[in-house]
């Protein structure tokens, strides 16, 4: 992974995006933005590797040395799910994951949200809910995929946790990409102390776990068919 530190506007909250980033002690409570049909939480229970139908992408039981304790569905139509991860040190939880892919929304008038516009909108609403935020930092990412390095955009924090860690002081990170008509978001939370050993496992983590290569029709050109090239997502 490489970030290039940067300075992003904070748009003012919206209050029509109703979902919570690092909620709850253990993901479950987390919303992902701008889905109609939205709530419908079920957790899904398998210990194979679950499939994302709508693009094919795969979450297996196991990513490197991260265990998947949790699948769940937002929609209906299960366009809209997450898989939890955790990542254990002799015993010891030191990490959890949480991996998520959902539809872009399309704006009638203005067209798909951009990266930009969502990563603006997830940004914003942090400072909303967490008010014992500090030492922020964000910037770009970029990521190696199996057909072409693929950009995005992260934010990370400390905070104590009520819950989750026994209140000890954590970061939280936010690593967000668009692929093609996805969204595709990582969420990290690790204790402070353990963020050395934590950041070289997450790399190979995010590394091992590959996206699908896709193609997908542009809403306002229905007639095209346009390929997932490297980078193309960046806009």
């Amino acid at each position: 992974m490489q970030t290039k530190a940067s300075t992003f506007s904070t748009f003012k909250y919206l209050a029509v995006i109703c979902l919570v980033i690092f909620a709850g002690c253990d993901g479950s409570s987390e919303k992902t933005p701008n889905q109609p049909n939205q709530p419908h939480f079920t957790e899904i229970k398998t210990t194979d590797a679950y499939v994302h139908a709508p693009t094919g992408m795969q979450f297996p039981a196991e990513v490197g040395d991260f265990k998947r304790v949790k699948v769940i569905q937002y929609d209906q139509a299960a366009d809209n799910i997450s898989a939890e991860y955790v990542l254990d040190y002799f015993g010891f939880k030191i990490a959890e994951v949480t991996v998520y892919i959902y539809p872009v929304e399309n704006d009638p008038i203005s067209g798909p949200v951009s990266l930009e516009k969502h990563y603006d909108e997830l940004r914003a609403l942090l400072f909303n809910i967490y008010t014992d935020a500090s030492n922020l930092e964000d910037g770009e990412i970029k990521i190696g995929q199996p057909f072409g390095p693929q950009k995005g955009l992260m934010f990370k924090f400390t905070h104590k946790p009520p819950e989750l860690f026994k209140s000890t002081l954590c970061y939280a990170k936010l690593y967000l990409f668009k692929h093609g008509p996805w969204f595709i978001k990582y969420r990290v939370t690790n204790p402070v102390k353990e963020d050395v050993k934590v950041e070289i496992e997450f790399g190979k983590f995010i590394h091992a776990l590959t996206w699908p290569q896709l193609s997908y029709t542009d809403p306002n050109q229905p007639d095209i068919i346009t390929p997932i090239t490297p980078d193309s997502n960046f806009n």
